[in-house]
């Protein structure tokens, strides 16, 4: 099941209401009344949709984003620092997982990761001098980071597992959406 509504052909973003329903119908699908773990998750939607979706903990190159989402043509991969925490882990993970299921990657098969979220500064970067690679500014004022970012926070509240989220990119009221979803700041 993907997102089949307005925003997988770019017209207009979905609202909060729209993705708890839609997130609703595909645990119902998958027979699930909660998100498991997401390695469990991201194992049962392989199987669902018939792409395997493998995790990979390190560093993409050339990426300065703490996650990724790499499409190509008979996988996706989601790749996360293996540095982070695992509560982190486990949000950044859902994060992904919904690029996926919203239709955010549909006919993406370039093998260019989805580079989004909270980027790391180039001090921060092993390649300092790497002139190349993903620009500095946060994406997540953008229509599909922001149902991203909500959907992860609906899966992540719902799964009742440990969280870390990095909601200080939203704006100035992130931390006060993070909280309304249960969650812990970074």
């Amino acid at each position: 099941m993907y997102w089949s509504g307005n925003m997988a052909s770019g017209r207009r973003a979905v609202n909060e209401r729209e993705l708890r329903k839609f997130g609703k119908a595909l645990l119902t699908e998958l027979g699930l009344r909660k998100p498991p773990a997401p390695p469990e998750f991201c194992r049962r939607l392989s199987e669902h949709l018939g792409v395997p979706i493998v995790l990979e903990s390190g560093r993409r190159p050339g990426v300065r984003s703490y996650a990724c989402v790499v499409p190509f043509p008979d996988q996706f991969v989601i790749a996360y620092f293996d540095t982070l925490s695992p509560a982190r882990v486990n949000y950044v993970i859902y994060h992904e997982i919904a690029h996926i299921i919203l239709g955010h990657l549909a006919g993406n098969t370039s093998g260019v990761p989805l580079v989004c979220g909270a980027l790391f500064s180039k001090d921060e970067d092993e390649d300092e001098d790497e002139d190349e690679g993903t620009p500095q500014k946060s994406f997540y004022a953008t229509p599909r980071e922001w149902e991203a970012e909500t959907m992860a926070a609906i899966l992540s509240g719902w799964s009742k597992m440990p969280i870390q989220a990095d909601w200080k990119h939203l704006g100035p009221y992130g931390d006060a959406l993070g909280r309304a979803f249960g969650g812990r700041g970074v």
